[in-house]
């Protein structure tokens, strides 16, 4: 597979870059190009002042002033960016666009310059009488741009539990609170540090907004074919090559976007082609890149924004989680590999080898750009413990080194896509984190936050059996309307608590809860995942979602696993304990994706009890606890014993697997 530098990278042969835009954002020309590209890089240019502690313009650049800056930068761009309907416009701005541009950028860049006032004078407490009405337009405005950029069912969330503080007072039960006045609840949102300007807005603007820029850099450097090349000469003469090399080249750029669409568009337009050339149905090709990209969110090194909010409240370092959170990632990809290769077997797909021109080492040496970015990152992150450098460094390490040859030299074309992308990004994440804060400041304003996990314990009891199955329920509805990362944010003040009260480790209840609020990704009929990758590979999205779910089966299990043992994220009360439980967990995730796809290696094809034994044995080998490894142990002793003594089954006769 030739390697075609830039062109690889979506550059044409001039070398000016195709801008891939998606239907939902408009195709901006001419002028309004301008703030799209300007605005994204102001708000890096003030991201890097922040840091290092300079003051624009006579200005001290606080935590509330530089948070203010980010939205008066970045929310206007939402407006630019994303039609308010279906229907509107997508090759030109309306005027009303316009005007809720400029009113959200005058608004809090006034906020912005007040910063001191709103401190000094406790704006937040007392709010003058003059400015409650801006604060409730820009309320309203942060909800209108969150619905852009989701949908209705979350911004109807936001604003139902923003204003909850002003009706609460005539509920009844439970649900009753005393009066908060509209001035003190408009100025307690937009100016506190508990509501918009709260712990999601500020891990954004110190932590996420870096790592979204490397991950914008390195896509512009040509990571996603780099990864691409590397599982391609990996994985060599396999059945099912290119279904696997999906998944490798997937899980590596996915560990560095950490999100799941843009991983989809970005590899999955390189990866659903080839797996339909070797032979997969639309529907499962589609599948695999949704499974595969979903994966690597939870993958380290990077592993998404829910990673970086854990890791603030659980007051541990991003290292702890990423090392805790391994295991599990690692098994959830070993399970989909089975799988792939068992349904291969089941269907007599032969293996096959792609025409490479380049081999594993020249594919390094032609990108050491790219992995000298990789290693800077990970040097700063695992070693000296910067992360929030790390990011900034990584990537003036890549651009340099990207500068030294002509082949991968960057110009002013790759420039304005990163920002064009970086804009779309940021500004999107910025009006729904902020709108999560609007959430949690609507239940600590009332002091509900503190209450639900109470009430909660007080209903279930210490029933942990019927509390988990039930909190992955309630993540998997909430994540069909909300995003992964307020899904989890808004369960993790909720639903945590109550999991550590019925005895769950503290790390393990989080890592359960971003577990399931992943499930959303590929669970109809929202599966998000499935219709980004369905849409590419011209596939049904709603039989690609059932596909993905049952590839990625191993997502729906492993929480539950580690949250009943923890040793298996390695917190377990002994070495002997935490190695038990991954060797089972390891055999067991193996026997999982046999029995679903009903393939075992040089045994052939199983029965459906067959099937049935093998993934019950699997599950319960995956479980922590000696007693749970007997029985999984006996289960695969009956499986493999009936498949003995049946016999392989010759490739020849296998009929094709129905999808």
């Amino acid at each position: 597979m030739k390697h075609l530098g830039r062109d690889r990278r979506g550059s044409t042969s001039n070398g000016e870059v195709k801008v891939p835009v998606s239907p939902k954002y408009r195709v901006l020309s001419g002028f309004w190009r301008i703030p799209t590209i300007v605005a994204p890089a102001v708000a890096i240019t003030f991201c890097l002042m922040f840091f290092r502690g300079i003051h624009p313009f006579g200005y001290m650049l606080f935590d509330i002033r530089y948070l203010f800056f980010l939205l008066a930068l970045f929310t206007p761009c939402v407006f630019l960016w994303i039609p308010a309907t279906k229907g509107a416009s997508r090759d030109r701005v309306p005027w009303y666009d316009i005007l809720l541009s400029l009113a959200a950028f005058g608004g809090f860049l006034f906020l912005a310059l007040s910063a001191f006032d709103i401190v000094l004078e406790g704006w937040a407490g007392l709010c003058p009488a003059n400015i409650v009405a801006p604060l409730v337009l820009l309320w309203l405005l942060v909800i209108e741009a969150s619905r852009r950029s989701v949908n209705s069912f979350f911004a109807g969330i936001v604003l139902l539990i923003s204003v909850y503080p002003l009706f609460g007072e005539y509920l009844p039960g439970f649900f009753n609170t005393r009066h908060f006045s509209l001035g003190g609840t408009a100025g307690y949102h937009m100016m506190s540090g508990t509501s918009l300007l709260g712990v999601p807005l500020q891990i954004f603007g110190t932590l996420v907004i870096g790592f979204l820029v490397f991950a914008v850099v390195m896509q512009v450097a040509g990571v996603g074919s780099f990864f691409n090349d590397v599982a391609s000469s990996l994985l060599g003469n396999t059945r099912a090559r290119n279904a696997k090399v999906a998944v490798v080249a997937s899980a590596l750029f996915g560990s560095i976007s950490g999100s799941a669409v843009p991983n989809i568009m970005t590899t999955g337009s390189f990866t659903i082609p080839a797996m339909k050339k070797e032979g997969l149905s639309p529907e499962f090709a589609s599948a695999v890149e949704a499974a595969a990209s979903t994966g690597g969110v939870i993958l380290p090194p990077i592993m998404g924004i829910i990673a970086f909010i854990m890791a603030e409240f659980l007051g541990i370092s991003y290292v702890t989680v990423c090392m805790h959170a391994a295991v599990p990632a690692f098994f959830y990809f070993l399970c989909l590999f089975v799988q792939l290769d068992a349904h291969a077997g089941r269907t007599g797909m032969k293996p096959t080898r792609a025409a490479s021109e380049f081999s594993l080492w020249q594919i390094l040496t032609r990108n050491s750009h790219l992995l000298a970015g990789l290693v800077v990152l990970l040097v700063y992150v695992f070693y000296m413990r910067m992360i929030a450098w790390a990011p900034w460094y990584a990537s003036a390490t890549l651009v340099v080194l990207c500068m030294v040859r002509k082949k991968t030299r960057l110009g002013l074309s790759h420039a304005e896509f990163g920002l064009q992308r970086a804009g779309r990004t940021l500004g999107e994440l910025v009006v729904i984190l902020g709108c999560v804060g609007l959430i949690i400041g609507g239940l600590s304003m009332t002091g509900k936050a503190m209450a639900f996990p109470f009430e909660i314990v007080m209903l279930l009891g210490d029933r942990l059996w019927l509390l988990l199955p039930l909190g992955a329920v309630v993540t998997m509805i909430l994540g069909m309307g909300v995003p992964p990362a307020a899904s989890y944010i808004f369960l993790a003040v909720v639903l945590a608590p109550a999991l550590v009260q019925c005895g769950v480790d503290l790390i393990a209840a989080h890592l359960f809860i971003m577990y399931c609020a992943l499930f959303a990704y590929l669970t109809p009929p929202v599966c998000t995942a499935a219709y980004a990758a369905a849409a590419i590979g011209e596939a049904n999205p709603i039989k690609t979602g059932f596909l993905a779910m049952r590839l990625g089966a191993a997502k729906f299990v492993l929480p539950f696993c580690f949250a009943l043992g923890p040793a298996l994220i390695l917190r377990g009360e002994s070495p002997g304990e935490m190695v038990q439980a991954v060797c089972t967990c390891a055999i067991g995730i193996m026997a999982m994706g046999t029995g679903i796809e009903g393939y075992i290696w040089k045994l052939g094809k199983t029965g459906f009890v067959t099937r049935i034994v093998g993934f019950a044995g699997g599950v319960l080998l995956a479980f922590p606890g000696t007693y749970t490894d007997l029985l999984g142990i006996s289960a695969l002793g009956v499986m493999l014993g009936a498949c003995w003594l049946k016999g392989p089954k010759s490739e020849a006769k296998i009929e094709a697997f129905e999808n």
